[in-house]
């Protein structure tokens, strides 16, 4: 699920900053790995139109993100995320070509694999696991979170659509019993539902504007202090 608001949101703060700031691109990144996984899920199993048209159009999405965040970003981001991005991309297709290469049930020919077979249950697995990653990557930032008790950084809209994606899904999951669907996106709920929690602790505890008020009276009493010392020096040096 994709909205207009998350993108607009997210693309905004880096374009009004004309900078990355502090923004963590890894559950961008870890959207496109969860995307090409079920695509490529999608390929191999029959019936999987709704599968394969939603996360095309969603990993088209991710790789603007990442775009305009590379577009934004200085050197070392730039660096960091090429870091992750070109081993994440290798890794992923040496075990498409794995998967690609081994041996179907005599049954079976074509490039369509049975949710049942051993293939067809490591596929599943992929998926399952690149989709609980994508959901618990903003998690990288309640650490910094906790240390500053600023929630700015936290991608408010990306935690809220995440969570009713997760929920969409789960529901579709229980319609059509799918274990993979269903056990990802339940423990997709789970963790945003967590940071949802702890936005919802930070934000009300400390407000962004009370944490700017304080911020500034510290700054302006720093200042003031500076200038009493500055001038009780030269009082001195007159007398």
């Amino acid at each position: 699920m994709v909205s207009t608001h998350t993108i607009i949101g997210i693309i905004g703060n880096a374009i009004s900053c004309c900078a990355a700031e502090d923004f963590s691109p890894n559950p961008y990144l870890l959207a496109i790995l969860n995307c090409a996984s079920w695509i490529y899920n999608g390929i191999v199993h029959t019936d999987s139109l709704l599968v394969l048209t939603i996360n095309g159009f969603g990993l088209v999405i991710e790789i603007l993100y990442v775009a305009f965040y590379l577009f934004y970003a200085n050197k070392k981001q730039r660096l960091s995320v090429f870091k992750k991005l070109i081993p994440g991309a290798l890794c992923f297709v040496l075990l498409v070509l794995l998967l690609v290469f081994l041996p179907n049930p005599k049954s079976q020919t074509g490039i369509k694999v049975d949710p049942e077979s051993g293939k067809g249950i490591a596929i599943g697995v992929i998926c399952v696991l690149a989709n609980i990653a994508m959901y618990v990557s903003p998690c990288d930032i309640l650490t910094q979170v906790w240390r500053t008790n600023s929630v700015e950084y936290m991608q408010f809209w990306l935690i809220v659509f995440g969570f009713l994606n997760g929920g969409i899904w789960l529901t579709y999951a229980l319609l059509e019993f799918d274990a993979y669907i269903l056990a990802s996106n339940s423990t997709g709920c789970l963790f945003s539902l967590i940071q949802l929690g702890f936005y919802a602790y930070f934000y009300f505890k400390y407000p962004p504007s009370k944490n700017n008020k304080i911020t500034d009276e510290k700054a302006d009493g720093g200042n003031k202090i500076g200038d009493e010392k500055a001038y009780g020096g030269k009082v001195a040096d007159m007398v």
